[in-house]
């Protein structure tokens, strides 16, 4: 999908030279992440970089309604072919303000 599409929603445009050229950028960007933690990969295959990774854990409420329902179903005995898709049921409903950097539980 062009650029321009995901920016302005215009679906008839055709790709660009600048489209193509963000598409490849993206693509190289999503190339040279590790796909186990999305962190560089650069950085985090280098041997020199062990020690130096912290981690974060959070409880993401959207996993957990569909871990609830897959277990629900498993119970059943319905689970051939189950595929669990979580929507958000109320979008306008206010929720707090949520910042990652201060949210987010360190471990050691």
């Amino acid at each position: 999908m062009p650029f321009h599409t995901v920016r302005t929603g215009d679906p008839a445009r055709r790709w660009s030279e600048v489209d193509r050229a963000l598409h490849l950028a993206w693509t190289l960007y999503l190339d040279g992440l590790c796909s186990g933690c999305g962190q560089p990969r650069d950085r985090a295959y280098n041997p020199d970089s062990e020690g130096h990774w912290g981690t974060l854990t959070h409880h993401c409420e959207a996993c957990k309604a569909i871990e609830r329902r897959t277990k629900l179903e498993r119970e059943r005995d319905k689970t051939a072919g189950l595929r669990v898709a979580v929507t958000d049921v109320d979008p306008h409903r206010h929720l707090r303000p949520w910042n990652p950097r201060t949210s987010l539980r360190e471990d050691v």
